[in-house]
């Protein structure tokens, strides 16, 4: 019989019965000593689950789903490029189930406009809403790309999403926008970089003009090997000097002013690296 623990743990003695049939039992009795050493033993041996084991395991499963969502996203980009629509359409919903707030923009306006399905405005509404919801979500997590995202928002407004024009939340968003990408910068991220150079060369988004601090985020860009930073440093010293309004930015094309399919493939933010 092979038991587990170690020989101390074995302490006691084993009894077999048989019955008239032949069918046996088995049983046990350990010492006071023994019982105590084996429920040490496995204690020992057990693992435990934490709070923060509970925690890093739903932050993995979390980050897994979002990256997911992502890839999904993107295969619909992709089709979308192709003019395939339909398919288009069914991995942007996939997406949007996982989460993700652009996939659920997307489907907003495709309900609204009845672009790869018959209009339906319950249908509409309810994407527009969750896409919202998903926005502030990932802005209030930290993330950079939406933070910007929600002060292009406010600042212009838009119906469907059923956000206003705000100045002060516009403005709010665009101040932590550029607090998460100067740490980021500061990082190391060398696509952070490039768009503080851009903030600070064209005065955008709380920012104003400052030449030497787009050269220097340029700069260190470049040197990370980032081919836009490269030749945006080469533009900056051309003439004429840089306009201080607004333009498209390196991780968004200009809202307005478009088509509405040209319009559909920026959002939330493109590209999406």
């Amino acid at each position: 019989i092979r038991m587990g623990g170690s020989p101390s743990d074995w302490q006691g003695s084993i009894t077999f019965h048989y019955n008239s049939d032949g069918v046996g039992t088995v049983e046990t009795s350990t010492s006071a000593s023994a019982r105590s050493g084996s429920a040490a033993a496995r204690t020992a041996s057990t693992p435990t689950t934490t709070a923060a084991t509970q925690s890093g395991g739903s932050t993995a499963t979390a980050a897994a789903t979002r990256a997911k969502a992502k890839a999904l996203y993107e295969q619909g980009y992709q089709a979308y490029e192709r003019q395939d629509d339909k398919t288009a359409f069914g991995y942007y919903s996939q997406a949007a189930e996982m989460g993700d707030a652009g996939a659920q923009d997307l489907l907003g306006g495709w309900y609204e406009h009845g672009i790869a399905v018959r209009k339906d405005k319950s249908q509409s509404d309810y994407w527009y809403r969750k896409a919202a919801e998903s926005y502030r979500r990932d802005a209030d997590a930290g993330d950079k790309q939406t933070q910007r995202h929600l002060g292009h928002l406010y600042r212009f407004g838009n119906t469907g999403l059923r956000i206003p024009e705000d100045k002060s939340q516009s403005d709010y968003w665009y101040r932590k926008a550029a607090e998460s990408y100067r740490r980021d910068a500061d990082a190391g991220d060398t696509q952070a970089q490039y768009v503080l150079g851009w903030l600070y060369q064209c005065g955008n988004e709380g920012l104003l003009i400052d030449l030497s601090q787009a050269d220097y985020w340029y700069r260190k860009a470049a040197e990370g090997g980032h081919e836009e930073a490269k030749k945006a440093l080469i533009a900056l010293y051309k003439k004429p000097a840089p306009s201080p309004t607004y333009t498209s930015t390196p991780d968004e094309p200009e809202e307005r002013g478009v088509g509405l399919r040209d319009l559909i493939k920026y959002i939330p933010l493109i590209p999406r690296k």
